[in-house]
């Protein structure tokens, strides 16, 4: 469930990497992902990984791609063609706090989705202000916010976090 601003700062403390170096291998590995993807955000499977001293950027990024596809061939889907269900799957899991719940959480985002009615998530408007605005209803009532789904029906245009195997999983196989 974290978010890319969230890993940053870990990789360059845990790993030594240089935020530059990061910054470059993002968009390096932005060419694995979907194209109408706006960041990498979400798209970086949350694990625990180990990696040899002097690890580079790009070695550490691919192998968080080379995860979230490996999750993905499980579904028979391609990390090309996730954008949608990575986008749903970041909420589910910011959304929900039991893991029996994410299958309900995602029925209701399904049925919200078919009936083109906003999904209405807090976390979707929080991410988009990273913690800069002062009350959350200043941020529901910001309409040009693309993240707003309270305002905007439909998916935002990208994930907010980095979702789990599990709210990958509610995400394709909601609760009936």
């Amino acid at each position: 469930g974290f978010t890319v601003a969230q890993m940053l700062p870990r990789l360059e403390s845990d790993l030594g990497l240089s935020r530059a170096d990061l910054e470059a291998a993002i968009d390096n590995a932005m060419e694995r992902v979907p194209v109408a993807a706006i960041s990498i955000e979400g798209f970086l499977f949350p694990a625990t990984y180990t990696f040899n001293p002097g690890v580079s950027a790009d070695k550490v990024l691919n192998t968080m791609l080379d995860r979230m596809e490996a999750e993905l061939e499980d579904y028979d889907l391609t990390l090309k063609e996730s954008l949608s269900v990575l986008t749903l799957a970041s909420i589910v899991q910011l959304e929900g706090l039991i893991e029996s719940d994410l299958f309900k959480i995602s029925r209701v985002f399904a049925n919200r989705l078919d009936r083109n009615i906003a999904l209405q998530s807090d976390p979707t408007v929080k991410y988009y202000y990273e913690g800069s605005i002062d009350s959350f209803q200043e941020g529901m009532a910001d309409e040009a916010n693309p993240f707003n789904t309270y305002y905007n029906p439909g998916l935002p245009p990208g994930p907010i976090a980095s979702p789990g195997s599990l709210a990958i999983e509610a995400t394709l196989r909601p609760a009936e």
